[in-house]
């Protein structure tokens, strides 16, 4: 039954728990997201592995095959919110949530836990990414751990 629904009625919070170990997991993400587009909000909870650092899928591997989500349009005009757990700084989650920013035009909070050993350096960076290609409107959180407790981030210029 599952295989032929086009659409999960009335879902609006959807929570993903993303274990990659290394691989990309855009393509299945936007399948389910394709799924769900009366969605109003999304966390996006990424998992690392200690083996995922070692494990890094190969150039021919299927994930890396299924590039749809890049070109495919799709909908969300009600996704309002969107928060990301356990970011590390990947290109993978980058260029997802810029594609996320342009499926979800209504997007009004955008909330970014960064992972727990993300440097000052990479954090800066991160957040300047984020706010390249944020609109005006959307109101961007960013918190970093800082001695073991997650406090709200402001770039030291």
């Amino acid at each position: 039954m599952m295989g032929n629904m086009a659409v999960l009625p009335d879902i609006t919070f959807l929570c993903l728990i993303v274990m990659a170990n290394g691989h990309a997991f855009e393509a299945s993400t936007f399948h389910v997201l394709r799924l769900c587009t009366g969605l109003r909000r999304l966390s996006l909870q990424l998992v690392a592995t200690k083996s995922e650092a070692q494990t890094v899928c190969t150039s021919d591997c299927i994930c890396l095959q299924q590039v749809e989500w890049k070109t495919e349009e799709l909908l969300l005009n009600h996704l309002e919110e969107v928060q990301v757990n356990g970011w590390g700084g990947t290109e993978h989650v980058v260029a997802f949530v810029k594609r996320l920013f342009d499926w979800g035009t209504k997007i009004k909070e955008m909330t970014v836990n960064l992972w727990h050993s993300i440097s000052e350096v990479k954090a800066k960076e991160l957040y300047q990414t984020f706010q390249s290609f944020s609109r005006p409107v959307v109101c961007m959180k960013f918190y970093r751990y800082e001695k073991s407790s997650m406090v709200l981030y402001a770039p030291k210029d």
